[in-house]
């Protein structure tokens, strides 16, 4: 996942490269007016200068940097119509939009709200956010004299001017966008919009803001935790009396769902987990759907889902939606078959309701089904994947195929200790390229899920040189214990080759307009080179490069790899059907209509599309479904990438996973483009024809 938080905006796309799509170079005290240039990272210190503040120093930065970015927008609309030119419009606004200090101050405030463990550092970031957002929303995004000076330039003196394609690509793109979103408006009615952008990002932040805030517990008695892993149970707080006390962070929900044999524990722990948020998000996500109902309209636009999908590769809702029900019918045999196969065999302590399998069983009864018909025990497999020689593993391929090289660098007054820092080299001319800070443990106030945020972007500047880019990598793995190492299981393994490729999309998708580089694409193209690294992992000779027995030291043995490829499309047909449910759901709300009944949206979409699993109405996970901010109703992309990302994986293999060569040729073809060309285009350049779903629906057992 790529971390946003502000609703998607074209001219300050490289602001919210986060997922979601989510940093400063030196410091200025609370009182110094100091002229910074947070973005020109020159040594490792400034890295760590970018995050190590007070909360007072940080309150400080942003009003010094809110008020550097007005005198740059001003500049910009005061340039005589005779001086007009690329350098003094498009790429003086490019540059307050995606390399300023606010730009990148957004960026780091932003993260730190996220993971700090500062709670006056994450009231101040989260103020700052909603200083900034309204700070662009009326000084960039709605103001119509910023507009004006641009559509003239772009009539006249660009018409006449020499320019690179990118650069006429930027002009484009700004323009439709601009229009699209109100400026032509009266100016009433562009107030309103004005009004209902910083709503709208407010409601995005506030919703992130209470999952990651919700640290809700179970307390359960030790034998109520029969069948968890004693290690890990010795590793649960206890309360006063005794019980063990079960958080809601990834690892303690995962392995208690799959392991543990008592169905009391499961189930408290499946709604404590899927009511993170509840009931305070219920509100504030009503007044989002609301909000984005009525901004659609203000636009001219019949729902939000035709605003928010116009700019996409998809291009329409009918599009996405009939996307979705093609793969919904063509997973539909296999997913079938895959319940059957566990109905048949069913633990002998589960029990049916009305025939369907209860929520809270379902991972226990898979995984009993690996272990039992597939010879899959995943925590057994998890023993070969210690995570200090899985991410050394992980980085070695990267290196070979991407040509780089990875440093460990120690950057101190960082926002918590124990984090890995990584210097990454051009592998011919060890040229620096950026920085990776790796976030790996769950921890109160900390992001839930797993993401890449992009912090500074990867940039050629006007003089050539190369601006290092600096990204930040989530995750909530497992923690060592007094006799193991962290060990991931394997969709942890995936989780982090995933999240590793949004990092190198956004240090080798290096452009010289800022606001295209790195993971600043298309919403339904950006998940593509993340899900088609994940594919490394079925392979034989890379699943021995990351894999190493904490104990032995041995690599994966060529029967347990057999064996897991062997269980490649296990449960494919499910895994399809409920990322199309969620995709849907997604769109769902975002259709016409200011009021909707979301619970029932979201009941009758799972009951049809994911029948032989029961509903739970006491459940309320869309409320915690933090891709409803940032990616609205683009959720549709993860399949839409992945069916893309298998047809040039496929394309790749014939060359070699570890081929320099091929690496090359794939960096050169897509990702050094960023989001600077249409990812259509992109992809017809790289396969020399257009993309299909062969690959996919073959590789998912669904032909």
């Amino acid at each position: 996942m790529v971390y946003k938080l502000i609703e998607d905006c074209r001219l300050y796309a490289a602001l919210v490269c986060g997922i979601l799509g989510l940093f400063l170079y030196s410091f200025i005290t609370s009182s110094s007016s100091k002229k910074t240039d947070f973005s020109m990272i020159t040594k490792q210190s400034d890295v760590a200068a970018l995050f190590a503040m007070t909360a007072t120093q940080l309150t400080a930065r942003v009003d010094a940097a809110l008020s550097d970015a007005q005198k740059q927008v001003d500049a910009i609309i005061a340039v005589p119509a005779e001086k007009r030119s690329f350098e003094t419009i498009a790429q003086a606004l490019d540059t307050v939009t995606s390399l300023s200090d606010v730009a990148i101050l957004f960026n780091v405030c932003a993260a730190l709200e996220n993971v700090t463990t500062d709670d006056a550092v994450r009231t101040a970031a989260h103020d700052a956010v909603t200083k900034m957002q309204n700070f662009l929303v009326d000084t960039i995004e709605n103001n119509k004299q910023l507009y004006n000076v641009f559509k003239s330039y772009v009539e006249s003196a660009a018409a006449v001017e020499p320019l690179t394609e990118e650069q006429r690509y930027y002009l484009h793109e700004t323009m439709k966008h601009w229009q699209r979103n109100g400026l032509d408006l009266p100016d009433d009615q562009l107030a309103r919009c004005s009004a209902l952008k910083k709503e709208i990002a407010q409601l995005s932040q506030d919703f992130e803001f209470n999952i990651s805030q919700d640290t809700r517990t179970t307390t359960v008695p030790e034998h109520g935790l029969a069948g968890v892993d004693p290690e890990f149970v010795a590793r649960l707080k206890r309360d006063a009396v005794g019980n063990y006390i079960l958080g809601v962070d990834y690892p303690t929900v995962f392995t208690v769902l799959d392991t543990c044999t008592v169905e009391a524990t499961r189930k408290a722990l499946f709604l404590a987990f899927n009511n993170r948020a509840y009931p305070n998000n219920q509100a504030v996500l009503e007044r989002l759907v609301a909000g984005r109902d009525e901004l659609a309209h203000l636009l001219g636009m019949q729902h939000y889902n035709e605003l928010g999908l116009a700019d996409e590769m998809v291009q329409t809702a009918e599009c996405a939606t009939a996307f979705l029900q093609n793969l919904v019918a063509a997973s539909r045999p296999k997913q079938q078959k895959e319940f059957q196969a566990l109905l048949a065999d069913l633990p002998e302590d589960i029990t049916l309701v009305n025939g369907k399998i209860k929520p809270w069983d379902l991972a226990y009864i898979k995984n009993n089904y690996k272990k039992k018909q597939l010879k899959i025990d995943e925590e057994l497999i998890a023993h070969y994947f210690p995570m200090k020689s899985t991410v050394d593993g992980l980085l070695s391929i990267y290196e070979s195929f991407f040509n780089l090289k990875f440093e460990h660098v120690e950057l101190s007054g960082l926002w918590y200790k124990g984090l890995t820092s990584l210097a990454v080299h051009d592998g011919t001319t060890n040229a620096i390229l950026g920085y990776l800070i790796l976030d790996m443990h769950p921890r109160a106030n900390k992001y839930t899920h797993a993401c890449h945020i992009t912090i500074v972007p990867p940039v050629v500047l006007p003089n050539g040189s190369k601006l290092p880019s600096v990204s930040v990598v989530l995750a909530n793995f497992p923690e060592e214990s007094a006799t193991k190492p962290a060990l991931l299981k394997r969709d942890d393994v995936n989780t982090f080759f995933h999240e590793f490729g949004h990092a190198m999309h956004a240090i080798l998708g290096r452009t010289r307009v800022a606001s295209f580089a790195g993971t600043n694409c298309k919403h339904d193209f950006v998940e593509l080179p993340s899900q088609m690294l994940e594919e490394w992992l079925w392979d034989a000779d890379i699943l021995k490069m990351v894999s190493k027995h904490y104990i032995t030291g041995a690599q994966l043995p060529d029967e347990l790899i057999a064996t897991i490829q062997a269980s490649k499309t296990y449960a494919s047909g499910y895994f399809v059907q409920r990322q199309a449910f969620l995709a849907l759901a997604s769109l769902a709300f975002f259709d016409k209509g200011a009021t909707k009944d979301l619970n029932k949206i979201w009941q009758t979409l799972s009951s049809t599309i994911v029948p032989d699993v029961a509903y739970e109405p006491e459940a309320h996970m869309y409320l915690s479904f933090g891709h409803l901010t940032g990616y609205g109703p683009r959720y549709y992309g993860y399949l839409w990438s992945k069916v893309f990302a298998l047809d040039m994986f496929q394309a790749i293999k014939k060359e070699g996973l570890l081929n320099p060569a091929a690496g090359k040729r794939y960096v050169d073809a897509v990702l050094s483009h960023g989001g600077s060309k249409d990812p259509n285009l992109l992809l017809l350049s790289y396969l020399g024809r257009r993309p299909n779903q062969d690959a996919f629906l073959a590789d998912q057992g669904l032909q």
